[in-house]
């Protein structure tokens, strides 16, 4: 496919994730393989990394092709084996993480087929290991004493839901989850470090985020890199003018909809994401193109950098009812209404609650961006940057 267009890499690919996202052809496909119950979730997680890294090496295949023509026989001759060793890399093929295929063939030639592993691998990766052990176990704990997610899939849209008890699961659940990528990331990093590959070894911490834009640039990172890397930037992505940057990026939001499964929640999820980031964007550009000058006349730089918090922390507080439409499936139609007090069916949520949670989001934003001014420079220069750009 990828020899002769990229259309045919989309079609084969995407026809696969309809196949077994919809309607006959997945209710004769799914009992055909046996996936049932517990695998079934398995299954798809290994089908669509594989369908990520087909689209990959698809791409940039395609790419080469066009560039310097060969004959087909020479093409398959050149990159078959080299895609087959892409694709099934053993470390990351249950797990993930996904790794795209020009910086997985950089990786294989520069380490030039010798693999020496020196006291700083050891120790790095003895590191690694003794993190994931204690995450483990203390997501072990979660599970055994905290058991969070079973009290969000009780909710019922008729039945008085505490908000206090629903609020500290939905901060307490999310945590677990990103500790839950820690091991499904963490260890397929290190056996590949031991082979001279370095991986996506796990997610940042999430205490430090405090939007969606850096949600999605450093949870999933192996996902994102692909999205920016097949769809966002061919698309034009930030560099053709607004108008096409939204649509790039509803059509990345697209393919992680039929990604996740394209049912009812996921498209809810997928939709408040692309209205969240618009809105982010946009609130930003108006903030340092138009109304910073004339707050800064009359707030002090504490002050502003409080004002900024405080607002968001009412988007962080939205962010936290957003996923729960992905953590939580159909539960999330229950959990954002009821967390943004949109509807409520307690008699015991009073809006003194909602503003306690509120003060927690914007605590939790300050210590975000302290630690991102502190120990991130790196991406807090990047951010600097785009705000003179704006500015």
């Amino acid at each position: 496919m990828a020899y002769f267009s990229y259309i045919g890499v989309w079609l084969f690919t995407c026809t696969i994730l309809y196949g077994f996202s919809h309607g006959r052809l997945a209710a004769v496909l799914v009992p055909a393989l046996n996936i049932q119950g517990e695998t079934l979730p398995t299954f798809s997680a290994i089908l669509c990394y594989f369908l990520c890294r087909l689209i990959s090496f698809g791409h940039t295949l395609r790419t080469e092709v066009s560039e310097q023509p060969c004959e087909f026989r020479q093409y398959l001759l050149s990159n078959v084996p080299l895609s087959l060793a892409y694709t099934f890399y053993m470390p990351y093929t249950w797990s993930g993480p996904i790794l795209t295929f020009d910086a997985f063939r950089k990786q294989l030639q520069s380490r030039g087929r010798r693999v020496e592993i020196d006291t700083n691998t050891v120790s790095l990766v003895a590191w690694r290991v003794c993190r994931m052990l204690l995450w483990y176990y203390v997501l072990e704990m979660i599970y055994h004493y905290l058991p969070t997610g079973s009290y969000l899939l009780t909710l019922q849209p008729d039945v008085p839901i505490v908000y206090k008890h629903m609020s500290f699961c939905v901060y307490l659940n999310g945590q677990s989850f990103m500790l839950l990528y820690i091991q499904y990331y963490g260890w397929p990093a290190v056996l590949a470090l031991l082979d001279g590959v370095e991986l996506f070894h796990w997610p940042d911490c999430i205490s430090w985020v405090y939007s969606y834009s850096i949600m999605w640039r450093v949870f999933d990172r192996g996902l994102f890199s692909v999205i920016q890397e097949h769809i966002y930037r061919p698309l034009g992505g930030s560099r053709r003018g607004p108008l096409r940057q939204i649509f790039a990026l509803v059509v990345c939001f697209g393919f992680i909809c039929a990604f996740h499964g394209d049912t009812a929640n996921s498209r809810a999820w997928v939709t408040l994401n692309v209205v969240q980031l618009v809105m982010e964007r946009l609130i930003t550009f108006v903030y340092y193109k138009h109304m910073r000058c004339f707050i800064t006349k009359y707030l002090s730089p504490q002050n502003e950098k409080r004002l900024t918090g405080y607002v968001i922390a009412w988007n962080m507080t939205a962010s936290c009812g957003i996923i729960y439409f992905f953590l939580g499936g159909t539960k999330g139609f229950i959990i954002f209404p009821e967390l943004l007090l949109l509807r409520s069916m307690s008699s015991h949520t009073p809006l003194w609650h909602l503003l306690t949670f509120q003060f927690g989001t914007y605590c939790a934003v300050q210590m975000g961006r302290y630690f991102e001014a502190k120990l991130k420079p790196a991406l807090c220069n990047k951010a600097k940057k785009a705000k003179v750009t704006a500015e």
